[in-house]
C-alpha cells in the first residue's frame, strides 16, 4: 500500500493550501538525475512466447545514495510455480549505472547484471539456480521514458529442442509518483485531488500522525479526487491510501 499525507486544521485551511502549493513549487524545480530518474514501481505483464503463457509482472527500483534494490514480482505459471517468490536483486550505484553482482540470493542462485541510465539498457543473468529444473535465465532490453521492455530466455539443463530455450517478453510501465496536488475548501468540506498510485483509493484520517489509528473517511474511490468534511478537531491528518 502506498500513501500520501496532508495535515489539516479547520481554522488554518488557507495556510495549509499555501504551504502545499509552496511544496509543489519546490518539487517542480527539483531535478533527479541518472539512475534516480528510473526509481519507482513498474507494472505490466510477462508473456512466455514458447509456452503460450502470460501473467502480471511488477518491477520496483529503489535507489538510496550508493545503494539500489530491484525486485521482480510475477504471478501466473512462472518457473513451474503459480506464484513464485519475489526475486530481490541488491546492487550498487556507480555513476549512471546500477551494478548487480550477488551470489546465492534466495532461491534464484547467482544474479549479475546492470542498468545503464545513460544508455537506457537493462541486462541481468541468473545462474547456479538451485533445484536443477532451470539452468539459467537471461533478460536484456531497454529502460527509459517510464517503460521497461525486456526479452528473456530460459535455458533448461537438457539438449536443445523446440522448447529449450524458452523465449518471452516482459513489458512494464512506471506508476506515476503518488502525491497530493490540490486542496480546496468548499463550504464545510475539502476537495482533495492527487496524482499517481493505483486505484482503488481510500481517504483516511487520524489526530496523531505517529499513531496507528488511521480510520477510513467515506468509501473507496476509483478517481483521483475526494470530498471530505473539515470537522471540528484542532488538527487532523488526512492521507490517501492506494496500491
Amino acid at each position: 500500500m502506498k500513501t500520501t499525507t496532508l495535515a489539516v486544521s479547520p481554522h488554518l485551511v488557507r495556510s495549509a493550501v499555501i504551504a502545499l502549493l509552496a511544496g509543489l513549487c519546490l518539487n517542480a524545480v527539483s531535478v533527479w538525475s541518472g539512475v534516480r530518474d528510473l526509481a519507482g514501481q513498474y507494472v505490466g505483464i510477462w508473456t512466455n512466447i514458447t509456452f503460450h503463457s502470460t501473467g502480471k509482472a511488477a518491477i520496483e527500483i529503489q535507489v538510496a545514495d550508493a545503494q539500489a534494490t530491484l525486485t521482480f514480482d510475477m504471478d501466473g505459471y512462472v518457473f513451474g510455480m503459480m506464484d513464485p517468490p519475489v526475486i530481490s536483486m541488491p546492487g550498487t550505484v556507480n555513476g549512471d549505472t546500477i551494478l548487480i553482482n550477488n551470489a546465492g540470493v534466495g532461491m534464484f542462485g547467482a544474479i549479475e547484471g546492470s542498468i545503464d541510465a545513460a544508455q537506457g539498457t537493462f541486462a541481468v543473468n541468473l545462474t547456479d539456480i538451485p533445484g536443477g529444473s532451470i539452468q539459467s535465465v537471461t533478460a536484456v532490453g531497454a529502460i527509459g521514458a517510464g517503460v521497461i521492455d525486456l526479452e528473456y530466455t530460459v535455458y533448461f539443463p537438457r539438449p536443445s529442442d523446440p522448447y529449450n530455450p524458452a523465449h518471452g517478453r516482459m513489458l512494464t510501465t512506471l506508476v506515476p509518483h503518488f502525491s497530493i496536488t490540490s486542496v480546496k475548501r468548499q463550504g464545510d468540506n475539502l476537495l482533495i485531488e492527487w496524482t499517481g498510485g493505483e486505484a482503488p483509493f481510500q481517504v483516511q484520517a487520524c489526530a496523531d500522525i505517529h499513531a496507528s489509528g488511521w480510520t477510513a473517511v467515506g468509501s473507496p474511490v476509483a478517481s483521483r479526487t475526494a470530498t471530505v468534511p473539515i470537522g471540528t478537531a484542532r488538527q487532523t491528518f488526512l492521507r490517501i491510501a492506494g496500491h
